[in-house]
């Protein structure tokens, strides 16, 4: 039999079921043959309405639809209380789902999921803290089930938007995974988070920050939704971003790297800030400044970490040899980022796989010979990533002399256009040699990031 015909036959199967369930003159050990021989969800409601089903057919369908069960003329008569204490529980629920307190406190020989059902489908689901426990007691596809239902649904809906403000992250992301609240809402609530005390798991937190980053790279309006949602989630958890990087070359695109470098610009603007207010608030308060750092407590310090690392993997830095990247490609991506001008307050992390003093050394001259533009020579030099020690002692031929030679001749320029020297000093007796001043940016100025000041 094909599946065609098999899926044919289950629906007049269920067809015949239903008809024989709504039978107001359907006998009690019939209608609980017709429960017992089916999972169809309409057939079980239609046995849980039928007046002639007896008292351990309904205590069985009240655990599973209990507005259909207290809806059925028999059920005050058939006392269901007295014989099942659960079924008095699941009653209270749906009645009195205000006073029934957290779902969550209910002790465990009660199904705390038939309790959060009865409380979804009330009539009288009025209270945000009952959908909180809701959204954490039932699956997606539980939820989504009952909200097919037109009433419910709308209820629900009412319920969510009128609490906006104060659910936790998980519950508002459960929320609008099935459709209650839309991307507007959900702005709306990030805005009204604060701090960075929320937290959501790892899949959501990763996957909801990919999908707000391919939206903003083609509407601005979603812009602000990810900046908030990054920001009122724990700094830390964008180390899982860097992970899932690690594992999908797919999310090193172009679009992707312009997003996170945009993120991280904001929210270290963000974070200089709080850091200096809390300096201020400090002094103010004490009458004396303490120390406010940036650090691995902040957003942009994991950004920094998380755009170099998509540059590093875009270009092959850590598995391919120094001879075998392309160190103009490189710096395209740098520059792209802004990287070039300048990379803020924390350190380069740019890898290679060979950065040894006896097996690269050479090797990595010769590629910054080989590139033409002065910039991208200097930014390679000054950035942090090479040493900062150059030895000028040796024959021509000799690749590190001739980078020596080449910053001589940069550095010429720069002091006939007044611009400070490259060097921070050079040493001319034994070995000779040069120390490059290093700097986080081409045009980079510290003091932008000076955290203890009014």
């Amino acid at each position: 039999m094909t599946s065609l015909k098999k899926s044919q036959v289950a629906a007049e199967n269920v067809a015949a079921l239903l008809e024989e369930a709504n039978d107001p003159s359907q006998t009690p050990e019939r209608l609980r043959a017709i429960w017992d021989s089916t999972k169809s969800v309409r057939v079980r409601k239609a046995v849980a309405s039928n007046p002639n089903a007896d008292s351990k057919t309904m205590a069985m369908a009240a655990r599973l639809y209990i507005r259909e069960v207290i809806e059925n003329p028999s059920f005050e008569m058939l006392n269901l209380f007295a014989e099942d204490k659960i079924v008095k529980t699941l009653y209270d629920a749906y009645m009195e789902p205000s006073k029934i307190g957290s779902i969550m406190s209910i002790r465990k020989t009660v199904d705390r999921t038939n309790v959060a059902r009865a409380v979804m489908v009330s009539p009288h689901l009025s209270s945000y803290q009952n959908l909180h426990d809701v959204c954490s007691v039932l699956s997606s596809v539980e939820f989504s089930r009952e909200l097919k239902d037109p009433d419910v649904n709308a209820r629900v809906r009412k319920v969510a938007k009128r609490g906006i403000g104060f659910y936790q992250l998980p519950t508002l992301l459960f929320l609008r995974s099935n459709g209650v609240l839309g991307d507007t809402d959900l702005g709306r609530a990030f805005n009204r988070m604060g701090t960075a005390e929320s937290r959501t798991t790892r899949g959501a937190y990763v996957s909801t920050v990919f999908e707000y980053v391919g939206k903003a790279a083609n509407d601005t309006r979603y812009k602000q939704i990810l900046l908030d949602f990054v920001r009122i989630n724990m700094a830390h958890q964008v180390r899982d971003l860097v992970k899932t990087i690690r594992k999908k070359p797919e999310t090193l695109s172009d679009t992707n790297l312009l997003m996170f470098s945009w993120l991280f610009r904001e929210l270290l603007r963000a974070d200089v800030e709080c850091k200096r207010r809390q300096y201020k608030e400090a002094k103010q308060r004490y009458g004396y400044s303490s120390y406010h750092s940036l650090g691995d407590g902040c957003h942009s310090y994991h950004l920094s970490d998380l755009v170099w690392v998509m540059v590093s993997l875009r270009n092959g830095c850590g598995e391919k040899s120094i001879t075998d990247i392309d160190l103009v490609k490189m710096f395209e991506d740098i520059k792209r980022v802004g990287f070039d001008s300048d990379y803020g307050p924390y350190s380069c992390e740019l890898k290679f796989a060979e950065m040894k003093f006896l097996t690269g050394r050479n090797n990595m001259c010769r590629k910054l010979i080989e590139l033409k533009d002065d910039r991208a020579f200097l930014f390679y030099t000054t950035c942090g990533l090479m040493w900062p020690e150059w030895y000028a002692k040796g024959d021509i031929s000799n690749p590190e002399y001739q980078v020596v030679q080449r910053l001589h001749r940069i550095n010429e320029k720069r002091f006939a256009n007044g611009e400070p020297a490259l060097y921070t000093y050079s040493y001319l007796d034994d070995f000779p040699c040069v120390r490059v001043a290093q700097g986080h940016g081409l045009e980079h100025n510290k003091e932008a990031y000076y955290t203890n000041k009014e």
